[in-house]
């Protein structure tokens, strides 16, 4: 068998490049609909930190590229942290605070 055989043609060039570099890695993204752990927006970092990549949170969505995402969910996580110690109780019911939902590859346009 070549190592073709193995390859996966995705419909999105950052897949097929993510794939070039690391298969695993892209097949377990696409297994999970391109939803990230923060140890795969780790792998990632080290393949292209400029990567664009999709948080969204409660209150909201926004891209940046993936060397920014730790910053990111550390911002948010502190700001969540401090609101909660302010009232005592988590914020989540009474306050409009932020927390982060997910980390994903956005679709692209074709």
């Amino acid at each position: 068998m070549t190592a073709k055989a193995f390859c996966v043609d995705y419909k999105s060039s950052v897949m097929n490049r993510i794939a070039g570099v690391d298969a695993i890695l892209a097949a377990q993204i696409d297994s999970q609909g391109r939803c990230l752990t923060l140890e795969q927006v780790d792998a990632l970092e080290k393949i292209d930190r400029f990567i664009q990549v999709l948080i969204r949170t409660n209150m909201g969505r926004f891209t940046t590229a993936v060397q920014n995402v730790r910053w990111y969910c550390g911002l948010i996580e502190s700001h969540y942290k401090m609101v909660e110690a302010a009232i005592g109780e988590s914020p989540v019911s009474r306050y409009n605070t932020d927390w982060v939902r997910d980390i994903s590859i956005p679709a692209e346009r074709e």
